[in-house]
């Protein structure tokens, strides 16, 4: 548990399959961390684990925006129907 968010690190079910490189938990963390937040795991085996993460911030201003433009189909794909 304590390696999972060290880069390039793998649970022995990852190393089995064989695919990514073990970079997804540091750089999510890295993230978390910049937000001024950290993120923590809980595991229990056979059941699976749950990542959790905290961070600050201040509720922004509500403001409405007008939308005026309209989508305007300007082709077909090939063999579409009129």
């Amino acid at each position: 548990m304590k390696r999972l968010f060290q880069p390039f690190e793998q649970t022995q079910a990852g190393q089995k399959a064989k695919q990514g490189t073990g970079l997804g938990l540091p750089i999510s963390r890295q993230f978390v961390q910049l937000m001024g937040g950290d993120i923590c795991v809980s595991s229990t085996v056979g059941l699976g684990s749950t990542f959790a993460f905290e961070i600050k911030f201040s509720p922004g201003e509500y403001c409405d925006i007008e939308t005026s433009h309209q989508p305007q189909v300007v082709g077909l794909a090939p063999n579409q129907q009129d």
